[in-house]
């Protein structure tokens, strides 16, 4: 299984939340493997669904998924940091110093 990074701002966490409630498939729980290779199928194919998602509505920045907002974000000169801004990468003005 692999995993999608990304930045938002939170009306895109609001809008990724109603998409994802809309979905009626998903919810919320602790992670875990499927017990059978037809379940973690199942899986394969929610989670391809949600990937695709944000790779039809975000884009990429220096190898990173960022939504339109965050991104008018950044360009206006405001920090993007993936794990808090003493952790990961981040992108802006203050990380370019």
């Amino acid at each position: 299984m692999s995993q999608v990074n990304f930045f938002k701002l939170p009306e895109d966490e609001s809008e990724f939340v109603r998409m994802l409630e809309a979905r009626g498939d998903t919810r919320p729980f602790p992670m875990r493997a499927l017990a059978t290779p037809a379940a973690n199928q199942t899986y394969r194919r929610w989670y391809d669904a949600l990937a695709r998602w944000i790779w039809q509505r975000y884009g990429r920045q220096d190898g990173w998924w960022v939504s339109p907002r965050a991104k008018a974000w950044w360009q206006e000169g405001n920090l993007l940091s993936f794990g808090g801004r003493s952790e990961g990468r981040a992108f802006g003005r203050e990380a370019e110093s």
